[in-house]
């Protein structure tokens, strides 16, 4: 047991450490006009409703994002992620767009929270049947922007995205259930111009 705390803090000061001391020795963040981000990584997609099969999946998944500077603090933006994977013979899809609100607690470091509303889509084909979701909800996540250049920053980040308003399951065209619930969730690294 003492091994796996002292693990744990290891791991937990090895994450910490370096983006404190890129903050102590790196200059002021610059976030002024327009904004454009893209990452990739792993994302573990989920589709639940009553009489569903437990469907998590882990396989690629990224983002593109943009927007304007509100302030030093805050800047606002349209984000679109996306996850697919091929499982048991299905090719499975899971696209998101939303407006989001990109809040910097500090406006001279480099930590990032995000809050936004958007629509997702859920799309799985086998061939003969295609089954799709598209439902409404939150998104929320976290970033940290380590400086590249004066402009360019590595952007590790976590998201997730839930929707489950308005969720219709439709096979093959016709409505099948109307008590969908979609979930995504993203880590990985980016790139971000300011």
């Amino acid at each position: 047991m003492r091994t796996l705390k002292l693990a744990l803090i290891l791991i937990a000061g090895a994450v910490v450490v370096p983006p404190l001391a890129a903050q102590q020795s790196a200059p002021p963040a610059r976030r002024s006009g327009q904004w454009l981000g893209f990452g990739l990584g792993t994302g573990i997609g989920r589709v639940s409703c009553p009489i569903c099969i437990a469907n998590r999946g882990a396989s690629v998944s990224g983002y593109l994002k943009g927007g304007g500077t509100l302030s030093r603090r805050m800047l606002l933006g349209l984000e679109a992620n996306g996850w697919m994977r091929s499982a048991g013979g299905a090719d499975e899809l899971l696209v998101a767009l939303s407006g989001s609100l990109y809040w910097y607690p500090n406006p001279r470091r480099r930590l990032f929270y995000k809050v936004g509303v958007g629509a997702m889509h859920y799309q799985t084909d086998d061939g003969p049947n295609r089954l799709t979701s598209t439902a409404f909800g939150p998104q929320l996540g976290a970033g940290y922007d380590i400086p590249l250049s004066p402009t360019v920053s590595l952007t590790p980040f976590a998201n997730w995205l839930v929707a489950s308003l308005g969720g219709e399951l439709n096979a093959n065209g016709s409505k099948f259930r109307d008590d969908i619930g979609l979930m995504l969730i993203q880590i990985g690294a980016g790139i971000t111009w300011h």
